[in-house]
């Protein structure tokens, strides 16, 4: 019988952990799913017409709705597999600043430099500053496996930019990729790195190791 009971301490002490880890990950899971539903999603996307108008709070939500249900398990998945490798790196407050840089430099890029796109939707250009801010830290404790993924997700910008969409992700998204939103996102995630690297000493947030 004492068995049972001890087990129980380490069962909620394991979920208090994960919880501590992950909640903000759970977080933007939640936040995002719940984007998708109408009235909410078309009041949240990108729409130049809109915004020109005076509706400058797209520029940061048309990050966090989708296309569609695909669209949203595939950004969460790699959301889910980049907090693993990287959530230690950074703090909740670093991590909110470098979201809120990398979805702001996606909007400021597609309306600056792509004249053209009317609207767009998804977490995808965000996912790549959060990859390259997780690489940029990392580099610190393991640098063969920051430089490998940072050479990685370049292979996959480079690839997309010169030739297109990576085979299959229209298909799983559910519509056209813009590829230049990945380099955006990244761009603004790095831009937040090192705006937090050079930050002082008195201000920095600590981070877990």
């Amino acid at each position: 019988m004492p068995a049972p009971r001890s087990l129980f301490p380490r069962l909620s002490g394991a979920v208090v952990q994960f919880v501590q880890r992950y909640y903000l990950a759970l977080l933007l899971f939640v936040v995002c799913a719940i984007s998708q539903l109408e009235p909410l999603a078309g009041w949240m996307r990108y729409d130049r017409a809109l915004i020109v108008q005076g509706e400058y709070w797209r520029w940061l939500t048309a990050n966090f709705t989708h296309l569609g249900w695909s669209h949203y398990a595939m950004n969460m998945g790699a959301l889910g597999l980049m907090w693993l490798m990287f959530s230690r790196r950074f703090n909740s407050g670093e991590w909110l600043f470098i979201i809120a840089l990398a979805s702001l430099a996606v909007s400021a890029g597609v309306q600056t430099l792509l004249p053209h796109m009317h609207w767009y939707v998804g977490l995808s250009g965000t996912l790549h500053g959060i990859l390259l801010a997780g690489c940029w830290r990392e580099w610190r404790y393991d640098r063969l496996f920051s430089a490998s993924v940072a050479a990685l997700c370049a292979f996959k910008l480079a690839y997309e930019l010169l030739i297109g969409p990576m085979p299959g992700s229209e298909a799983t998204a559910g519509g056209h990729v813009i590829v230049e939103a990945h380099a955006f996102g990244a761009i603004g995630g790095l831009a937040a790195a090192l705006l937090l690297e050079l930050s002082p000493p008195w201000r920095r947030a600590r981070f877990n190791d």
